[in-house]
């Protein structure tokens, strides 16, 4: 699948845009069966992922604190090997489970949950979603991304120090975000 060029900005390091690669043998045959068994039926068998955000004021069962990271992690995935294959079947999930995940972003722009670890969350759900709009170029993914760094930088710009303060266990897993604006800032040139 080629990868269409939507940086504003271009990163000091990055891999030429005509660069592609067929991985064969053991590791294609790995990488055929995690989507297989794991990528493709992934958004069907575990609706949880993105159906917590749908709950996301009334969570119940208290979810572990990183419960947020889940979709995140799943799209971030799904995306390194959509970069590989090309799989059209992935593809039509990788597409259905964006804009399932986009319909439920907060009215104040959060894609996340309000959890200890909510920034780490929003950190892995934005990144995916750039990854996706990178290879899309899916604007709403963008715009959705823009909104939930929208919120982080008006929640806490003028505070940094309660992204990791002392009094919260593992807090310093809230600073990832920075990753993600700059991966942002990438493509959207805004500060």
């Amino acid at each position: 699948m080629p990868e269409p060029s939507h940086r504003k900005i271009n990163p000091a390091l990055a891999a030429p845009p005509e660069l592609r690669l067929t991985i064969n043998g053991w590791i294609g045959n790995r990488i055929g069966a995690n989507e297989s068994n794991w990528l493709i039926p992934a958004p069907a068998t575990n609706p949880g992922m993105i159906e917590m955000f749908n709950q996301r004021l009334n969570l119940r069962d208290n979810p572990v604190p990183w419960a947020g990271e889940f979709a995140g992690k799943y799209l971030i995935s799904a995306m390194q090997s959509l970069r590989l294959t090309s799989n059209p079947a992935l593809n039509l999930v990788v597409s259905q489970f964006v804009s399932q995940l986009i319909a439920t972003q907060g009215t104040d722009g959060s894609l996340g949950l309000p959890l200890q670890w909510d920034l780490w969350g929003q950190y892995h759900v934005i990144l995916g979603l750039l990854r996706w709009y990178e290879q899309t170029g899916d604007n709403n993914a963008l715009a959705a991304c823009e909104r939930a760094a929208d919120l982080a930088c008006a929640r806490y710009l003028n505070r940094v120090s309660a992204i990791a303060t002392d009094d919260l266990a593992d807090a310093e897993k809230n600073q990832a975000i920075a990753h993600a604006l700059t991966v942002l800032y990438e493509f959207t040139g805004q500060a």
